[in-house]
């Protein structure tokens, strides 16, 4: 079921409606409805994976039970979440993956091999409530869990609609509190959900949805070979640098603000990230709740930045690897993932070296959030891409000129672009309080009317949410 559906739309007003007209006395039974709404949610795709996701929250409301209740072997209980998750995570995400590719490997040195594959379908949003679940199994073992949840609210928190697709990943620190009663009717919360909802829906299909086309056009001539001139490829590879902007951030605009009209509020995933000043701040800002998943479950525990300048940078490398991983079993997205580490560690060295002194003022930031943009759009060519060759034939045609070169050309074929680059523009200068942060009442509401025009006259053609695949 597509956010950006009619089916979703009558499903959500049918799920508020009820929610808002159940007694607050009969709570447990409203969340038992929020369980079986979530289900359906889910279902609607391929009833046959609800079985993959009760299982997956009947494992860690056990590991979770036993490790708030004193059980001992308390490392035994956590591996055993962990290889439960992982392991059907890796079944239906990386085996053909690495089966693949350990094939290519002896076949490289002269060992032909002919591995079996498996014929399944990657479950809708595997990756995200897989991470979910694993996080509440480790918090309980961190002793972060003073009492184990009800199996109903372990299932409700991993199978909750708005979130369970894809993200943003809730700890359950910031969830289980909020559902130990029905929330209260809070009018701004209730609006602020709604201006949410708005401008996720214009960001999926105004903005996303209408660049999806230049993007795909170019990577489907590259995969098939065909010549792209520098200004096609520079012109897909900033359209897709805003198209996934825009897809995801605005999926997760949607999913807060549905969130939001249920009572329940859930952490902002996005922070305006291409107004980022380095690349840390970069990943401050972009999906946070997985890069600060990935920074509190994996960098710290490998050891952060405790030991030393050299395990430092394997640290920041190996968590970007499998950051890149978790988004696909494909080179391309590992590629992805060591390019920001490398990029990660580079920034570290020359800060660590005292080279960080810069002259103050908008000019320079507005310059360092030109270059950081860029890297981040070069870094997005392999996670585009379907393959190294159409990889490689992308960067070779962008190398060809620096976009200045073409930029009249590029914002001429794509108005679009503009009103992109505009956005990112506004952001800039909201973050440095150039121009107010929040928009005044009047702004808001003639700002939502215009949405809704365009989202009803200008939307782009179909398309699934990009982290859909993940």
């Amino acid at each position: 079921m597509l956010f950006n559906s009619l089916v979703f739309g009558v499903f959500l007003a049918s799920v508020l409606a009820l929610h808002w007209a159940w007694p607050s006395r009969w709570w447990t039974a409203e969340k038992a409805f929020l369980l079986v709404a979530s289900y359906l949610f889910y279902g609607w795709w391929d009833a046959r994976f609800l079985l993959l996701l009760a299982g997956s929250s009947a494992l860690d409301y056990v590991v979770t039970r036993a490790l708030t209740g004193g059980a001992k072997r308390r490392r035994a209980w956590l591996m055993a979440s962990v290889a439960g998750n992982l392991g059907v995570l890796g079944v239906f995400k990386y085996f053909n993956f690495f089966a693949g590719s350990v094939a290519a490997m002896l076949d490289a040195i002269g060992l032909p091999a002919s591995p079996g594959t498996l014929d399944v379908v990657l479950p809708v949003g595997i990756s995200f409530y897989t991470f979910q679940t694993m996080s509440l199994s480790i918090d309980a073992y961190r002793g972060r869990l003073s009492r184990c949840p009800s199996l109903l609210d372990t299932s409700l928190y991993v199978a909750f609609f708005p979130q369970l697709v894809a993200g943003p990943i809730v700890r359950a620190g910031g969830f289980f509190p909020q559902i130990r009663r029905k929330p209260r009717a809070r009018p701004a919360l209730f609006l602020h959900g709604f201006w949410l909802i708005w401008l996720g829906l214009f960001k999926k299909t105004v903005l996303a949805d209408n660049l999806a086309p230049i993007v795909d056009a170019t990577v489907k001539a590259l995969a098939d070979a065909e010549a792209v001139t520098a200004a096609e490829a520079w012109k897909a590879a900033l359209c897709f640098s805003f198209q996934i902007l825009f897809d995801f951030s605005g999926y997760s605009d949607v999913a807060v603000g549905a969130a939001a009209l249920l009572g329940i509020r859930f952490p902002a995933n996005f922070r305006a990230p291409y107004v980022a000043v380095s690349m840390s701040d970069f990943w401050r800002r972009w999906h946070i709740s997985l890069s600060t998943w990935l920074r509190d479950y994996l960098y710290v525990p490998l050891g952060g930045n405790r030991f030393g300048e050299a395990k430092t940078y394997r640290n920041l490398m190996l968590t970007m690897l499998l950051g890149g991983l978790w988004h696909g079993a494909s080179w391309n997205f590992v590629l992805w993932g060591g390019i920001h580490g490398a990029l990660l560690s580079a920034e570290r060295r020359i800060l660590g070296r005292g080279l960080n002194s810069r002259p103050a003022g908008v000019a320079w930031d507005a310059t360092r959030c030109l270059v950081i943009f860029l890297l981040v759009t070069l870094a997005w060519v392999p996670f585009r891409c379907p393959d190294t060759a159409s990889m490689a034939a992308m960067l070779r045609a962008m190398a060809v000129a620096w976009p200045g070169a073409s930029l009249q050309d590029l914002a001429g074929q794509t108005p679009i672009l503009l009103i992109c680059a505009a956005m990112v523009a506004v952001s800039f200068l909201r973050e440095r309080a150039i121009v107010a942060r929040r928009l005044p009442a009047w702004a808001q509401m003639t700002a939502s009317v215009l949405m809704i025009y365009s989202i009803a006259n200008h939307r782009g053609g179909s398309h699934a949410f990009i982290y859909f695949q993940f």
